[in-house]
C-alpha cells in the first residue's frame, strides 16, 4: 500500500458526512423516557403519555482542533525546514527566498507569489441535522431542538456558541403512525476547531395521551481531518 512520510492534506472539506446519535447516546434529564427495542431496528426511547422528556447528548466523534494548516505547514515535516510560518524565513533550515513550499500541480491562480499561502482549516462543519421522532395516536404538545458548541478554556467562564438555537425550528406537532424525519438546517455554519470543545444535541419533547417515539437524529457534516 502506498504511503507518505508527511501528512496528506487536502483545501477543500468532504462535505457528505453524516453521524448518527441514537438512543444509546442521548440522556432524559426528565428521567421519563425508557428505552426499548421492541422489535429488530427500533432502538428507541418510548414516550409515555403526556411525559415532558429533555433529551440531551455530547456527539463523540472527532474534533480536529488546533491544527490550521498551509501550503509550508505539512512541508515543514516533508522537507526538514523549522520555522513555523510560511515563506521565507532567516531560521536555519528554512524555505528559500521565494517562499514557495507547496505540492505540484499548483493551479496558476493560487500560485503563492500571486495568491499567498493558502490557510486550511481543520475540523468538522455541522451544516444540518435530521430529527426522527413519532408522537402516536395524539398530537405531540412541545418538539424543540438546539446545537450547541461549549468552549472550556482554564479558569473562565464557558463560552457557548449555538449553532442552532433551541427552538421548534419546524418540528411537526402532529400524530402519525411512522416516523417524521425533520431535517434543519444550522443557522450559524462553522468548523469547529478550538481547543477542549464539546458538541451538545438538546431535543425536547412533550407527547400527548397518546405518547410517543424518539429515535434520534443524524448531524450532516462537512469535514476536513487529513
Amino acid at each position: 500500500m502506498p504511503r507518505t512520510a508527511t501528512t496528506y492534506n487536502q483545501d477543500t472539506p468532504q462535505p457528505d458526512g453524516q453521524i448518527f446519535v441514537g438512543a444509546s447516546e442521548f440522556v432524559d434529564i426528565a428521567g421519563l423516557a425508557t428505552v426499548q427495542n421492541p422489535a429488530l431496528g427500533n432502538f428507541s426511547f418510548a414516550l409515555g403519555a403526556t411525559h415532558a422528556c429533555t433529551f440531551a447528548a455530547n456527539v463523540r466523534e472527532i474534533l480536529r482542533t488546533g491544527v490550521l494548516a498551509t501550503f509550508s505547514g505539512p512541508g515543514q515535516q516533508a522537507f526538514g525546514t523549522a520555522a513555523s510560518v510560511p515563506g521565507p524565513s532567516s531560521v536555519a533550515n528554512t524555505s528559500g527566498p521565494s517562499g514557495i513550499v507547496g505540492y505540484p500541480p499548483i493551479p496558476a491562480a493560487s500560485l503563492p507569489t500571486l495568491y499567498g499561502p493558502q490557510k486550511v482549516t481543520k475540523g468538522l462543519q455541522v451544516n444540518s441535522i435530521d430529527v426522527i421522532y413519532s408522537f402516536t395516536t395524539n398530537n405531540g404538545t412541545l418538539a424543540t431542538v438546539g446545537v450547541t458548541q461549549a468552549k472550556f478554556v482554564n479558569a473562565t467562564a464557558l463560552a457557548t456558541v449555538a449553532l442552532l438555537a433551541i427552538a421548534n425550528n419546524g418540528l411537526s406537532l402532529v400524530a402519525a403512525a411512522t416516523p417524521y424525519v425533520k431535517n434543519i438546517a444550522m443557522t450559524t455554519i462553522k468548523m469547529i476547531t478550538d481547543p477542549d470543545s464539546e458538541l451538545i444535541v438538546n431535543v425536547n419533547l412533550t407527547s400527548g395521551a397518546g405518547g410517543g417515539t424518539f429515535y434520534g437524529v443524524v448531524l450532516h457534516v462537512s469535514y476536513n481531518l487529513n
